[in-house]
């Protein structure tokens, strides 16, 4: 059976509005758990059937999910943690249940993909209007994970514009994914600015694939024009907009990157209270912590004690005292030791293992999309703790699990 619309209207309707809404937000991830949850319980006495992609998809995400927390729960048992700290890995998890129960009860149906796609579009148009008005102040959230998760939307789009099922829908996904570049470039928050490079590969590998597959020939040197082309295109656009905040806030953070950058490497210490600077000195001090405990970290509170001893460390009148590292990887590897940081990598084996499947169906808009999404979740996370937030693993949950659920097709069976 198709997908009911009760599951996917308030769905998209939640999805559409997280943006300028946290509560919106994390109404699509609870809405998804219900109906997800929902699914295994009409479920649960089906008889046996053939196993589509869909499901097969859900159900490796499903158990990289549970490794990931299977590994996390170690070491918080050992050092006796908050489990109020954990909400990530069980947003991931949950999330994925949720759409190995949506699978197993029906296919998503082209309309339904459709509608998403009208979702994610306003999702980013909303998003980019909020910036425009209200700045980064105007944000319901931290604005570094929002601009991460503006990406991996942008990433969703652009694969869902290749897709042959979006029919008329697939031009609003491409002015999507390029109104949520925007979004992200606008927003000035540099960790996310992979986004720039993420979406041309995404583009030219897509398109690679499907030229292939319908005509057997070499045409590497007509690919390389096209990709030029289009490089050129974004480069004399962007030239076009050298006067607006969508090339000044960009530049201007980079500059000051630079800059600080530049007093960091003459003294960390003091340049402590700077964007670069704090995070050049927490890194430093961080990778050093990791080395003298390096299989079980330090818990929760050490790494609260460490972090405050290193603000003071520095002799500055008045230290900022953070609460993390500004790395997801050396903060995992500083509370969790490897177990932890094993975890946090689940994810990301969890995603290539799906990328495979996909390729193997010759799913290239999917594959590249959870390439894509993949990317941006892994360079985000070197400059800022994203789990630290509940926006970031709510919706890389529910992104992930449309992502899924769409990259399948509507009607697309397991192949033996």
């Amino acid at each position: 059976m198709t997908t009911p619309k009760i599951i996917w209207i308030p769905l998209a309707i939640c999805f559409a509005l997280a943006s300028v809404s946290t509560k919106w937000a994390g109404g699509a991830w609870a809405w998804l758990l219900l109906a997800g949850l929902g699914s295994l319980w009409m479920t649960r006495t089906a008889h046996s059937q053939p196993t589509t992609l869909a499901q097969d998809l859900a159900q490796t995400w499903l158990i990289f999910t549970a490794i990931a927390l299977a590994l996390k729960t170690v070491p918080m048992l050992y050092w006796q943690d908050p489990w109020a700290e954990r909400h990530a890995e069980f947003r991931l998890f949950l999330g994925a249940l949720s759409i190995y129960g949506l699978t197993r009860l029906s296919v998503l149906s082209p309309k339904a993909i459709q509608y998403l796609t009208v979702a994610g579009m306003v999702f980013c148009s909303a998003g980019l209007m909020l910036l425009w008005r209200h700045g980064q102040f105007g944000i319901p959230t931290n604005p570094i994970p929002w601009a991460a998760v503006m990406a991996l939307v942008s990433c969703w789009l652009l694969g869902v514009f290749f897709t042959p099922y979006a029919s008329w829908s697939r031009w609003l996904a491409l002015a999507g994914s390029i109104v949520g570049l925007l979004a992200v470039m606008i927003s000035a928050k540099r960790g996310a600015y992979g986004l720039l490079f993420v979406l041309p590969c995404m583009a030219w590998l897509i398109w690679r694939q499907k030229s292939q597959m319908q005509v057997r020939l070499t045409k590497t040197g007509k690919s390389w024009a096209i990709l030029l082309g289009f490089v050129a295109l974004g480069v004399a656009s962007l030239w076009s907009l050298r006067n607006t905040v969508v090339v000044q806030h960009p530049a201007s953070a980079i500059t000051i990157a630079i800059h600080e950058l530049k007093n960091s490497q003459a003294s960390l210490p003091d340049n402590y209270n700077t964007s670069v600077g704090a995070r050049l000195y927490l890194w430093n001090q961080s990778a050093q912590a990791a080395t003298e405990s390096p299989w079980i970290g330090y818990g929760h509170d050490q790494r609260k004690a460490l972090l405050q001893k290193w603000a003071h460390d520095t002799h500055l009148a008045d230290p900022l005292i953070f609460g993390h590292v500004h790395n997801d990887y050396l903060h995992t590897l500083l509370d969790h030791g490897l177990w932890g940081l094993a975890s946090f990598l689940s994810y990301a084996l969890g995603m290539m293992v799906v990328m495979v499947k996909l390729a193997r169906h010759q799913s290239w808009p999917g594959a590249a999309t959870l390439g894509g999404i993949l990317v941006i979740h892994l360079t985000t996370a070197i400059s800022n703790v994203n789990f630290a937030h509940n926006y970031y693993p709510a919706m890389l949950s529910l992104i992930i699990c449309i992502a899924l659920w769409s990259s399948a097709g509507p009607q697309t069976t397991k192949a033996p």
